[in-house]
Parts: C-alpha cells; structure tokens; sequence
C-alpha cells in the first residue's frame, strides 16, 4: 500500500514510502474517525489487519489481526447515544456474511 505524506506548508500530497498490507489482496481500506488506526481488509487471506497511524510520520503499525470470511469493504458507523458520536464501529462486508465488529476508538 502507499502510503502518502503530506507537506506541511502546502498541504500536498505525495507518496511517502509504501507499506506491507500482511495479507494477500487487500480489497479495502478504511480510516477511523480519530485519524489514528487504518483497517486493512486482505480479501484473498481472510483477514482485516488493524494498524495504527502515526499523523506526523504516515508510518503503520500492526496492532491486531482477525480472521474473517473473505472480506471486501469497510464501512465505519457511528454509534450513537442521544444523538452525539461516542464510539465508532467497524461495520465489514465479506462475499459471504455481514459481520458487525466491535467498537474502536
């Protein structure tokens, strides 16, 4: 995957290095709403690999991996309580189920 780096006095963007996605075929890929995990669906490996994002550097980090079916697109969902976001979820899509994951930051 690339990963992109962003100049800090023009806001541009250019490819900053590139990053491994620990799976074979990754289909999708999704950022949290905090700006700081990326979630790395690898259709063909049935994993998603969840990595953490430095914002000053770009650079990943793993911090888990789950096994599941064929996955091909991520979706956050904000779950809500009266009405204001407290907790994300990740919401995954596979060729053969929906499954709901659990809440992250």
């Amino acid at each position: 995957m690339g990963q992109p780096r962003a100049n800090a006095a023009s806001g541009l963007l250019s490819l900053g290095g590139f990053q491994a996605s620990l799976g074979i075929t990754p289909r999708n890929v999704c950022l949290t709403p905090s700006g700081d995990m990326l979630p790395v669906a690898n259709q063909d490996s049935d994993q998603v690999v969840l990595f953490s994002l430095d914002p000053a550097t770009g650079l990943l980090t793993e911090l888990q991996r789950q096994t599941v079916p064929t996955p091909v697109c991520i979706v956050m969902e904000a779950c809500t309580q009266t009405r204001s976001v407290t907790a994300p979820r990740l919401l995954l899509l596979t060729s053969r189920a929906y499954l709901p994951s659990t809440p992250v930051r």
